[in-house]
């Protein structure tokens, strides 16, 4: 009975669940039960000799800040790998990190997007393989988010889960370890901060970072009418006089950048609830919609969303971490959750 139990620990010890998003990689260990590491999807690169030179959250604070001969890059795009060889020297370093000890081969579980092509189902299994992943299963990212909000997705009940995260969306009613009905969107949290520096420019003249507009998002960003409306400072460059310049934000001013992206969003719903077949739309009326990843967390998203789609919404508790979180309860139960899995061998 020890071995036996010393057995199961050391295959934990050995496994992980990796989001890999296209802003942010989470790591979950089934060893902790709980997320290990939490970094920026991004990596420095001497381009001189190709040397990584940081990551994750020290990469990120180079951005727009290094000299000529060091690029920031986000080896991710939209959600599907867009340089392989960086992305490859990003998660082995973040396994790296994860792991503390000494580095051991893992099993490893990817949560992806849904719509994803086999080709770029590919690219994230070599890049994981590369990476150091001694087995690597792909899954479906709305059933890890399901499974991570507490969604019971393997009964005959219907649910949707609304996934917003930094590159991609995405939807997708789940019952019986299926995606019944499902849809992946380019529109997400990069596409919230292309618009604020697009207003910003349009409307003030001013040319702002993505660091400075995603800080705007997640400060003052709102989608319905605030209690108290909030206003910030922020710094650019005068599009006029090319001077640098502060002006003040306010948070009514960022709903209207938001209405053209939160518009699409609302409607590739709408338009999955109403090709959901008859049988589940009554379970998802009931159960209600629920919202994860980084964007559930704009403010008011989860009251309009209700107002819109007339049904009831609520975020999980912990929306980044629901596709990390999700991923590592397949861990525990591989021979339940075997048909949702990926491997080289199915593409």
């Amino acid at each position: 009975m020890r071995s036996r139990s010393k057995s199961i620990i050391g295959l934990f010890s050995r496994s992980m669940a990796i989001d890999l998003g296209t802003t942010n990689t989470l790591i979950y260990s089934p060893k902790k039960a709980d997320i290990v590491l939490r970094q920026p999807s991004m990596v420095a690169i001497d381009k001189s000799n190709g040397r990584v030179v940081a990551v994750g959250e020290e990469a990120k604070d180079m951005l727009g800040r290094t000299p000529d001969n060091i690029a920031v890059i986000n080896p991710l795009k939209d959600g599907v790998i867009a340089d392989i060889d960086v992305a490859e020297a990003m998660l082995y370093l973040f396994l790296k990190y994860a792991s503390k000890r000494r580095f051991t081969r893992p099993l490893v579980i990817i949560p992806i997007p849904s719509v994803l092509t086999k080709l770029e189902q590919g690219a994230v299994l070599e890049v994981a393989e590369q990476a150091g992943a001694r087995k690597v299963y792909l899954m479906k990212k709305p059933m890890a988010s399901a499974l991570g909000a507490g969604i019971p997705v393997s009964q005959p009940v219907g649910n949707i889960v609304v996934d917003i995260g930094g590159g991609t969306t995405d939807i997708a009613v789940v019952s019986c370890l299926e995606l019944v009905r499902f849809a992946t969107l380019r529109i997400a949290g990069d596409k919230f901060d292309e618009a604020i520096i697009r207003y910003v420019r349009h409307e003030h003249g001013l040319l702002i970072g993505k660091t400075t507009a995603e800080e705007l998002k997640k400060q003052i960003g709102s989608v319905m009418p605030l209690d108290k409306e909030l206003t910030m400072e922020v710094k650019g460059r005068n599009l006029s006089t090319g001077h640098p310049e502060a002006i003040h934000i306010k948070s009514e001013e960022l709903r209207m950048a938001f209405e053209k992206p939160m518009e699409e969003l609302l409607i590739a719903v709408n338009d999955l609830l109403e090709d959901t077949p008859p049988d589940l739309i009554g379970d998802v009326l009931e159960n209600g919609l629920t919202l994860t990843g980084g964007g559930a967390l704009l403010s008011g998203i989860d009251k309009l969303f209700q107002k819109s789609l007339n049904i009831p919404v609520k975020r999980a508790k912990y929306p980044i971490d629901c596709a990390a979180r999700g991923a590592g309860q397949v861990l525990f139960r591989m021979r339940v959750f075997q048909p949702v899995l990926i491997d080289a061998a199915s593409l």
